[in-house]
């Protein structure tokens, strides 16, 4: 679909925040307290802190419970759409979840709660994809990733990555199922050598999801997650934290307060 050139003045951006409700490895997990507060309000926080980039947060959800801690964090239930349950099983794909929030959203006629957002041509519009589970995003980060795609009119996407020191391909490996010795993972492409080399050599970066910013036209309308032309956002390690298991839920909860206490510090600091 071919479009033409955004310019900033054009494009709006929404954000939504798919939150499912079954989540079997930590039951509850996004409206489970951490920080003082649901999961899910980090990143709604975030969202709304992220200077002005973001016109509109929406959260997806299939779960009763999820829907009113949402609307309480939104501080509106109109922002707050349901997903069918077939949606929402625990190997469900979130590209069908986001195409089917965008669209009931573009058929919203006060699509962000202005004028300008309501009457904006669909093709100008960006998507931004954020994760409950990534409660430490910056609201610089999503600014970040913003102003980077509307720079970029050719781009697709954007996506956050991390650098990923020492963990490089070549030392990915496998078990020889007759054998059962190790062997590479990738033996033709990332064969590791005789002599490993060190960490700092390998550096490679992970996509790791923190925040993604779509141009829909040329992404989920087409059916892909992130088109052909995507570019790199690459964030450190505390925002790219994300939550899937207990032990990295009591990694975010330790870097929540870590960050917490830092803040009250400066702010101390200032007053002194």
């Amino acid at each position: 679909m071919a479009t033409r050139p955004r310019t900033l003045a054009e494009d709006r951006c929404i954000a939504i925040i798919p939150c499912r409700g079954g989540s079997k490895r930590i039951p509850r997990k996004n409206i489970r307290i951490i920080g003082g507060v649901p999961l899910l309000a980090h990143i709604v926080r975030a969202a709304l802190d992220a200077e002005g980039r973001i016109d509109a947060v929406y959260v997806a959800t299939d779960d009763d419970e999820i829907a009113r801690s949402a609307s309480e964090v939104l501080g509106r239930s109109d922002r707050v759409i349901r997903i069918p349950p077939a949606l929402a099983g625990d190997r469900s794909p979130v590209l069908p979840v986001l195409a089917h929030a965008w669209r009931a959203i573009v058929g919203d006629d006060d699509l962000c709660g202005s004028p300008a957002a309501a009457t904006a041509d669909e093709d100008d519009l960006l998507l931004c994809y954020l994760r409950a589970t990534s409660p430490l995003v910056r609201g610089a980060d999503i600014a970040a990733a913003v102003d980077a795609l509307r720079a970029a009119p050719l781009a697709d996407s954007i996506v956050a990555i991390e650098a990923l020191t020492g963990a490089h391909p070549s030392r990915f490996k496998t078990v020889d199922a007759e054998s059962g010795y190790l062997c590479d993972a990738f033996p033709d492409t990332f064969p590791e050598a005789a002599i490993p080399a060190s960490s700092s050599s390998l550096t490679a970066f992970g996509r790791s999801g923190a925040v993604s910013v779509l141009r829909p036209a040329s992404t989920i309308d087409v059916g892909s997650m992130w088109g052909a032309r995507v570019l790199p956002l690459v964030c450190d390690e505390e925002s790219s934290v994300d939550i899937n298991t207990p032990f990295e839920w009591d990694v975010a909860e330790f870097l929540l307060e870590r960050r917490r206490r830092r803040s009250a510090a400066a702010e101390t600091s200032c007053l002194t």
